[in-house]
């Protein structure tokens, strides 16, 4: 069974960064990631992680800046993100290599608006445009453990 649960990310930060090198304390980062609208989620089955996303979140948008992992746990990831996202919009980058992630997105109403060559991959922006929940379910077997 797959669970979805909020991560938080100014501690993803701390672990895997020297914050001595940044200036800045734990508390710093998360009073940053607050302001940012930085939020993260990750999808586990079992014991270990299948998927995982980081998005920024404001008044206009919530737009997806890292999603990966297996298609089903990104579907759930981008269901908790588009029903977050409630009337704003939502986008999300995905890599040309990811045609199981490009089908995903388009099953849920995503729509593919531009390709760009970025950080030496081809990346296409995916746009939803009316954000309507009930298409983006997690599926069955899924369930949700966190808050949006």
């Amino acid at each position: 069974m797959l669970t979805i649960r909020e991560v938080d990310m100014a501690g993803v930060i701390a672990a895997s960064c020297d914050l001595s090198r940044t200036g800045l304390t734990p508390a710093q980062w998360d009073a940053f990631c607050r302001r940012q609208g930085v939020i993260a989620f990750e999808v586990s089955e079992g014991a270990g992680p299948v998927a995982f996303a980081v998005a920024e979140s404001d008044g206009l948008a919530v737009r997806v800046i890292a999603l990966d992992g297996r298609a089903d746990g990104c579907r759930l990831l981008l269901g908790r993100l588009t029903r977050l996202a409630g009337e704003r919009d939502t986008s999300v980058w995905c890599a040309d290599g990811r045609a199981d992630l490009a089908a995903v997105l388009r099953d849920l109403g995503f729509v593919q608006q531009r390709r760009d060559e970025g950080l030496d991959c081809r990346v296409y922006l995916y746009h939803h445009p009316e954000n309507d929940p009930s298409p983006a379910d997690g599926g069955p077997g899924a369930t949700d453990s966190g808050r949006a």
